[in-house]
């Protein structure tokens, strides 16, 4: 997960998404979710970005993190 992330940085967010895609069994990690989220806040595409971040907030029980994804939520423009 952490060379496909980085991977979204040198290459591009697409190649990172599609990176990211190809993983299997992470289905149930909010971090996955998050950071597709995070990937397409990059790109502007907030109603994706939106059920990404929401996704990984329903998977995670730390308050610290539902924060921030609550934060990253409020970022994505309707």
């Amino acid at each position: 997960m952490n060379k496909a992330i980085a991977s979204g940085y040198a290459i591009s967010r697409e190649h990172a998404i599609d990176e990211l895609d190809q993983i299997k069994g992470l289905e149930k990690h909010y971090l996955y979710f998050a950071a597709l989220g995070e990937l397409h806040l990059d790109m502007a595409e907030h109603i994706k970005a939106k059920e990404y971040f929401e996704k990984a907030m329903g998977l995670t029980t730390s308050s610290s993190e539902k924060q921030l994804l609550a934060e990253k939520i409020g970022l994505c423009k309707n």
